[in-house]
């Protein structure tokens, strides 16, 4: 959905073209989203690793150029304490899912384990948190940005619209800047999360085919069976794309809390029940992963209630 309305909306308001059949151009960038997968994991890789630090210095400079745009009005009025603390409860599944990357978690704890062997789980945990730094600082700084240029009535205008925030900002900014650069960002972050996505979606399904179906692989074979799985994966997302539900609903209401159970309480569990996992068991932090967990849990039950 992302994509679609992304090139959609650069071909429209950016190259003054006309709006293509929903249903045709959703279909060819899904279809040449997955053709860089099935080319083989290897290229994915070279192109995302090609992609990070330009998307890293590129995001800084949105941030900073969008600093002359800044409206602090928008702190004027200050809500109830019952009021923010509300909207912080619901807006947590969002940002769980904001700084989601578990799809390619299992990809990288197999490439540890060969690169480094014994040493794996301590240099996984060094990237892992320079990995997280660069998120939050990046990331962080560039919504607080996007927020205090946009304001209220610009967010929720993105939102009706059901586009990137960059995409918004090159439609309604009025910079030559920020009218191409926008979505082109916004295309390569989405492209990036794709793959990401895709390795995770792509294994787990392969998974559970094996596990309920054929498990020692007499009935299926792994490259069916990867063929069947790459089409059941085009044909959902190329009909989701068509009918372009809202993004952020979605995640509150679906990818959120399924997101919120697999990052914080099934690891949790785990970790008392696994006794591989029993070194990481009485952990301080562990109590914070599983209220956290809880938290993000129970404010998606809340809004699904209300």
């Amino acid at each position: 959905m992302g994509i679609t309305n992304t090139v959609d909306s650069l071909l429209v308001n950016q190259l003054g073209l006309q709006s293509p059949p929903r249903w045709l151009l959703s279909g060819a960038l899904v279809a040449l989203l997955m053709l860089v997968m099935l080319a083989g994991q290897r290229i994915m890789l070279i192109i995302t690793q090609w992609l990070v630090y330009p998307l890293i210095l590129i995001l800084l400079g949105v941030t900073l150029y969008l600093i002359p745009s800044w409206d602090f009005s928008v702190f004027h009025g200050v809500p109830s304490a019952g009021n923010l603390l509300l909207s912080l409860w619901l807006v947590i599944p969002v940002l769980v899912f904001a700084f989601n990357y578990s799809p390619a978690i299992s990809q990288f704890s197999v490439t540890m384990k060969h690169t480094y062997g014994p040493r794996a789980s301590e240099r996984a945990s060094v990237v892992l948190r320079r990995s997280t730094l660069l998120l939050v600082v990046f990331t962080m700084g560039f919504v607080w940005s996007c927020v205090l240029a946009l304001g209220p009535m610009g967010l929720q205008s993105a939102k009706t619209q059901n586009l990137p925030v960059l995409s918004y900002l090159a439609n309604s900014h009025g910079s030559p800047f920020i009218a191409y650069l926008g979505p082109a960002v916004a295309l390569a972050a989405i492209a990036s999360s794709f793959f990401g996505h895709y390795m995770g979606a792509a294994e787990g399904a392969v998974g559970i085919v094996r596990s309920m179906v054929d498990r020692d692989g007499s009935l299926i074979s792994d490259k069916h069976l990867r063929v069947a799985v790459a089409a059941f994966i085009f044909v959902t997302g190329w009909i989701v794309a068509i009918a372009n539900p809202s993004i952020l609903s979605l995640i509150e209401s679906l990818a959120g809390p399924v997101i919120a159970v697999i990052l914080y309480l099934i690891p949790m569990y785990a970790i008392h029940r696994i006794p591989a996992l029993a070194p990481y068991r009485g952990k301080a932090s562990n109590v914070f992963v599983t209220v956290a967990g809880l938290v993000a849990v129970s404010g998606i039950v809340y809004g699904l209630v209300s």
